[in-house]
């Protein structure tokens, strides 16, 4: 795989972030929570919209991209989710628990790790 494809990947979602921001925060546009967020009682395990939005996305992304960006992509992982985090209320200083950070820094990356061992996996098998 080409890591062009990844750079102009990071510039799309560094774009969609920042226009997401400005609708959200700016005209309180709440179009996307459901996948974002978790659920109004703040209970992640409980939104199963949440956990397989982020489980699908992330495996698809570590299936795409693979072992070849798994630094970039780490570091992608953490600050998009990081930022989210913090952008949830449209007040750094109003934050939801951080144990929900971290369950979503966990699932996020360990479903990008998924992706990439899924996408080895079927690389080597010959289909005729």
């Amino acid at each position: 795989m080409d890591t062009t494809f990844f750079y102009v990947y990071l510039i799309v979602v560094g774009i969609s972030i920042l226009l997401f921001t400005f609708l959200r925060c700016k005209y309180n546009y709440r179009t996307f929570d459901a996948l974002l967020y978790p659920n109004e009682n703040n209970n992640i395990l409980a939104n199963h919209t949440f956990l397989i939005y982020h489980c699908v996305t992330y495996a698809a992304l570590g299936y795409l991209f693979g072992f070849q960006v798994i630094y970039s992509m780490m570091f992608k992982i953490i600050f998009f989710e990081t930022y989210l985090f913090f952008i949830e209320y449209c007040d750094i200083f109003q934050t939801s628990p951080q144990s929900h950070l971290i369950i979503t820094l966990i699932f996020s990356i360990f479903s990008y790790l998924f992706g990439c061992l899924l996408g080895n996996v079927t690389s080597g098998i010959k289909i005729t």
